[in-house]
């Protein structure tokens, strides 16, 4: 697991750091809402919580009809950041990160997935700067 304590172990392993990250939203197995966590600060955005909602539902849609493999990952492009959709054991986790630069996107890797249901467990629901909506 990466260390949400050292934001150096983030840059490593091509993970955001905490301080990129403005919402996690997690959905269950059918793209059904199920938590939405945002960053308490002037960011309030959230037009990403219904960008997941409606690509998870395109992704159910298009499996069903088209006998498409499972979804690995899905990365969307907004104004300020990347939402990035991710499937885990229990549905899918969706993170929306800021970026530095308009041209800037994530690097997204077999370690995404770990951290991501990690980070909700230990720092998401625990961290000052995240509100549950």
């Amino acid at each position: 697991m990466v260390s949400t304590s050292n934001p150096q172990s983030f840059q490593a392993t091509n993970l955001p750091n905490i301080d990129q990250i403005l919402g996690v939203a997690v959905f269950d197995p059918k793209g059904l809402p199920r938590q939405y966590f945002v960053t308490t600060a002037k960011h309030q955005d959230d037009d990403w919580i219904r960008l997941a909602f409606q690509a998870l539902g395109l992704k159910q849609l298009l499996m069903d009809e088209m006998e498409l493999p499972q979804l690995d990952h899905v990365m969307m492009r907004t104004k300020t950041g990347n939402l990035v959709i991710l499937p885990y054991a229990q549905g899918f986790i969706a993170l929306y990160i800021k970026r530095a630069l308009p041209q800037e996107q994530p690097n997204i890797d077999n370690h995404w997935t770990p951290w991501a249901c990690n980070l909700i467990e230990t720092v998401i629901k625990q961290d000052s700067r995240f509100k549950a909506v």
